[in-house]
């Protein structure tokens, strides 16, 4: 996967939650197929869990709703 070209991190934090969303936006290739979802640990600065959220062809910009209901990108 080329390195990510834009980070958008759930910064709505809940109580002492030790880990966000974080929503990866790719430019697409044979390693790498959109957007996706990673866990960010803010205590060890760790990222876990990856997930294809969406196949989409060289994402370049993400942005939340105002409800945080939708991501928004930019391809």
């Amino acid at each position: 996967m080329k390195f990510f070209y834009i980070i958008s991190l759930g910064l709505a934090f809940i109580g002492n939650a030790q880990n966000i969303p974080l929503n990866v936006s790719t430019y697409t290739d044979e390693t790498s197929e959109g957007i996706y979802c990673f866990d960010f640990d803010i205590e060890t600065g760790e990222i876990s869990s990856q997930k294809l959220v969406a196949k989409l062809t060289n994402t370049s910009f993400l942005s939340y709703s105002t409800n945080r209901k939708f991501l928004y990108a930019v391809s």
